[in-house]
């Protein structure tokens, strides 16, 4: 696999994510088309450190946590492919989202390995060579976006009128 296959693989992640969110029940949203990439932040403890507060990424780059944070597809699979190498697997989730744009988060192992598609891992249940290998599609964490979005109005409504009814002021 090339980077530029990398990178189509990434968006295709991202997109699946965001369907997949889509259909569980506790998201209650849709959610933009328009993806965003942010990355764990990762701080290789071995060798050279950063004085200023950088973290030392895959490859021993230095980069501040703000350059993993709401990347473009490009970007985001930059900061991932090392010398042809990628992390052996790759979990991605909707983490948040705006009006324009759907977060999507990488959680990813340190461990790097040739980007050969028949020697990545596929994820469980998965075929060999799957055009979604090294990536691995999870559902959202129980966010603070979800917990507002999942509040619907009669529920909120229900709990106002029990209020004031417990009150004696209500019907």
């Amino acid at each position: 696999m090339d980077k530029r296959e990398f990178i189509d693989r990434l968006i295709l992640a991202g997109d699946s994510a965001r369907k997949f969110a889509e259909t569980l029940d506790y998201v209650k949203v849709k959610l933009p088309d328009k993806l965003v990439f942010t990355l764990q932040e990762y701080n290789e403890p071995s060798g050279t450190q950063s004085k200023d507060g950088k973290l030392k990424f895959l490859g021993g780059r230095f980069v501040n946590p703000s350059e993993l944070k709401c990347l473009s597809a490009s970007k985001a699979a930059s900061l991932l492919w090392v010398d042809g190498k990628v992390p052996t697997w790759i979990n991605v989730n909707v983490k948040n989202y705006t009006v324009n744009t759907t977060e999507i988060e990488l959680i990813f192992t340190k461990s790097l390995v040739p980007a050969e598609v028949e020697n990545l891992y596929p994820d469980y249940g998965m075929e060999p060579n799957n055009p979604l290998v090294p990536f691995r599609i999870r559902g959202p964490w129980m966010q603070e976006w979800i917990r507002k979005e999942k509040m619907s109005k009669n529920w909120f409504r229900r709990i106002i009128y029990s209020a004031l009814a417990a009150l004696g002021l209500g019907r």
